[in-house]
């Protein structure tokens, strides 16, 4: 399984494009998901939420992280340490 968190987005859209060639295990995950390939999981959730998080990661060999937050710093500066923390603790937990 490979995941996607920030599914949708730009970079997330590319990616899922050529994820195929190495897996027909995909997860994407965003508050609200949707297929870039015909056998995408979808699984909504809030990166700010630690127990989604963690529940969005588990079983993923390889997770990417691709969120997007709103052109703010000030929202960059409290938001984006909670999602990367949320993020590697999940992951680490999950592993």
């Amino acid at each position: 399984m490979q995941t996607i968190l920030g599914a949708n987005g730009t970079i997330a859209s590319e990616l899922s494009k050529h994820l195929p060639q190495y897996t027909d295990k995909i997860r994407q995950v965003s508050r609200n998901p949707k297929k870039a390939n015909a056998s995408d999981e979808l699984f909504s959730a809030d990166l700010l939420n630690y127990q989604q998080v963690e529940k969005a990661v588990a079983g993923s060999e390889v997770t990417y992280l691709l969120a997007g937050l709103k052109y703010d710093i000030k929202v960059w500066q409290e938001q984006w340490p909670k999602v990367m923390k949320h993020t590697i603790d999940a992951y680490k937990k999950t592993q």
